[in-house]
């Protein structure tokens, strides 16, 4: 069942508030408005039962005051900035599960900015809001519920939509082709798989009962509870309201309760007032003042309305009209009033409101809860007339027993005067229901399968018991297979949710410690990133997520490690200057100012010739793209303006000299030959600085 809730701070708004709960209520019923000050039994866990709330409903109104934003706790702290604040809770769960929330702004309140709200609730400035007037309250609130109107089917059935074809749509990004044919696919098998299974509610408002019903046998559906409320204007037996809303899916053969027009409201309390007041009350609910009497009395003031029938708060049956009888106060006879006169007196009442004096006066009896028969033969007794007999529908009592009178037991009546009677007129039996087993079911489930018996539910949390899950159902009562009239409410007891977790600290413990605690709490060990630092020691916890300390969180939730790492040492710099002792047949990397053998290399100290190592004569060649030019001095400017070469020269004519070298790495070296060593093993001794 789709639902609105409301969500608002007590300092703040409460007066407003409870003003818009009261019409909300009255126009989509009690059972789809929620407050967190009504229907939370004593004992209840506030957070928790929110919760489920919000979860089971569409709509969400924050409203907001003016002190919504700035409100403060003991301590000065913004309480919007606590995270066990029950306003901040409500919109932050909202909008994690993408509920259509208003805000609603009283007291000419203007909205937060998103800068002005928590991360959490920043979303929220995001949402259009709307204003409810003081001096236009009523225009407003009227609006405020249209736009709710148009919010609740829309959103569960586009949900709905969106949720089933989410997968299908992914696919569409490989291909336009292969997506369409998914698509087409995918509808030809769900007409296949569901051909009774599920249904599109219909939109039934403004229609006529008997039209509703078969409007929703046509799609499925049964026509669930009928219940009544009188509009001005609109004729009875019209359907204004449904639940569940036109737009939803549901499953075939669901009911859709209604709220039908009645032809008049519920009689109001007339004493006490006068009667053109009482005239004008009875015409906003739809009613008619009927037989007027009088009543001398000095307790109250000529006019006003001492006695009426039917009683207040009786509810009209049938398509009336509905007269209303009332006995109205008359001044008892002064002195002049006794002598004898000619005509009416100035003080006496109109004709219609003057008791008949054809001829003396009786008292009438009381009738109420008599047969019929039996209160016809005390009028008749008493020297009075039975009238007009009108039927009324009740749920119980006696049928045939009069329920009312007119006039009014009590009263003086003319002898021989009417004495119209209201008579109990049972309501026809219903089908009785055979309740269906929902023990050991999940506690949404087993509400859904009672209510498309036409049966209501109401849900409470029991005490954990071994092997049964949490959120099934324990028990039931009725118990399964009772036959019990439509409507009847099932009380249902399910186990309680796992108990929450508290999160550990971990900051500061190695992995190892870390893991063993996290599984020791009842969670599960999430996401691990590591993290290259210089002030921790390797494998330590840096941080966590949930937070110690934060909102207790469902067992087995996964907590997620942020773990230190060392960063790598890096190679020292390769030196700026130095020597190197090449080797006949070995190359050295200038760059690097080490002797290597590799791609790297830029000068190599080879045998003029390609002779053995022995050989007289050897060269100073560049390699692997390096280049180099003899010049007189080596320094930075004459090495940038150089002719260099690739070619190999002599290393003895090389000798004593500087060199500008160009190296594979596009660096410029300053190169002096500074020896030449022959024997067993020639050498050759190089300098160099890195300009």
């Amino acid at each position: 069942m789709s639902g609105i809730f409301i969500s608002y701070r007590r300092s703040d708004s409460a007066g407003h508030t409870g003003r818009l709960f009261d019409r909300l209520r009255a126009t989509f019923g009690e059972r789809r408005v929620f407050i967190d000050v009504c229907d939370i039994d004593a004992g209840s866990d506030f957070a928790r039962t929110i919760e489920r709330r919000i979860g089971a409903c569409d709509v969400l109104l924050a409203i907001i005051g003016r002190e919504w934003l700035d409100s403060r706790n003991a301590g000065g702290g913004r309480r919007l900035e606590e995270a066990g604040d029950f306003v901040r809770q409500e919109i932050a769960a909202a909008l994690r599960r993408e509920l259509v929330v208003i805000p609603v702004l009283v007291e000419q309140a203007r909205m937060p900015a998103a800068v002005e709200l928590p991360a959490a609730l920043r979303e929220l400035a995001g949402r259009n809001a709307f204003a409810l007037r003081d001096e236009r309250w009523d225009g407003d609130v009227e609006q405020l519920i249209g736009q709710i109107r148009k919010q609740i089917p829309s959103r569960r059935l586009l949900g709905w939509r969106l949720a089933r074809w989410t997968p299908r749509l992914a696919r569409l990004a490989y291909a336009t082709a292969l997506g369409l044919a998914l698509v087409f696919g995918a509808r030809l098998a769900w007409q296949r798989w569901w051909p009774s299974g599920i249904a599109e509610v219909p939109d039934i408002l403004r229609l006529e009962i008997g039209a509703a019903r078969s409007v929703l046998e046509r799609a499925g559906l049964r026509l669930g509870a009928q219940d009544h409320e009188y509009r001005q204007g609109v004729r009875a037996d019209v359907v204004i309201g449904q639940d569940p809303g036109a737009g939803l899916v549901v499953k075939r053969g669901r009911t859709v309760d209604v709220v039908l027009a009645s032809a008049a409201g519920t009689v109001p309390a007339l004493t006490g007032r006068n009667r053109e007041d009482a005239a004008a009350l009875l015409q906003e609910q739809g009613l008619i003042l009927g037989h007027v009497s009088a009543r001398e009395t000095s307790q109250a003031p000529p006019g006003q309305v001492l006695a009426q029938s039917p009683p207040p708060g009786t509810v009209p049956a049938g398509r009336g009209p509905y007269p209303v009888d009332i006995v109205i106060a008359k001044a008892p006879p002064g002195p002049q009033q006794l002598m004898a006169a000619t005509g009416p007196t100035r003080e006496s009442p109109p004709a219609e409101e003057q008791p008949e004096r054809a001829g003396p006066s009786v008292r009438v009896p009381t009738v109420r809860g008599l047969s019929l028969e039996a209160a016809k033969a005390v009028i008749a007794e008493a020297g009075l007339t039975p009238g007009v007999v009108r039927r009324q529908r009740v749920a119980e009592g006696a049928p045939g027993s009069v329920l009312s009178q007119s006039p009014l037991a009590g009263s003086e009546a003319a002898q021989g005067a009417r004495i119209d009677l209201t008579v109990a007129q049972p309501e026809e039996a219903a089908a009785l229901v055979q309740v269906r087993r929902v023990v050991g079911m999940e506690i949404g489930s087993a509400k859904e399968a009672l209510e498309a018996q036409g049966l209501a539910a109401s849900a409470a949390i029991g005490e954990a018991q071994a092997g049964a899950a949490p959120g099934t159902v324990l028990s039931q009562r009725p118990a399964p297979g009772s036959a019990v009239k439509p409507g009847t409410t099932v009380a249902l007891l399910y186990a309680p949710e796992a108990p929450a977790a508290a999160v550990p600290a971990l900051v500061g413990l190695t992995l190892a410690v870390a893991e063993r605690k996290i599984l020791d709490a009842g969670m599960t060990l999430g996401e691990r990133v590591y993290r290259e630092v210089d002030d921790r020691p390797e494998g330590m916890i840096i941080a966590q997520e949930p937070l110690p300390g934060a909102a207790a969180v469902r067992p087995g939730a996964p907590v997620a490690l942020t773990v230190a790492r060392r960063r790598p040492e890096l190679p020292p710099p390769p030196p700026s200057r130095g020597t190197l002792t090449l080797r006949l047949g070995a190359a050295a990397d200038i760059d690097a100012g080490r002797m290597t053998a590799s791609s790297a290399d830029d000068l190599a100290y080879k045998p003029a010739g390609g002779g053995g190592p022995y050989v007289s004569g050897t060269n100073l060649e560049p390699v692997n793209g390096a280049a180099y030019a003899v010049v007189g001095v080596a320094d930075a400017s004459r090495c940038r303006q150089a002719t260099y070469s690739t070619q190999a020269r002599s290393a003895a004519n090389l000798v004593h000299k500087q060199l500008c070298l160009r190296t594979n790495e596009g660096r410029y070296v300053a190169v002096t030959v500074e020896r030449l060593a022959s024997g067993a093993a020639e050498t050759l001794v190089i300098s160099f600085s890195h300009l």
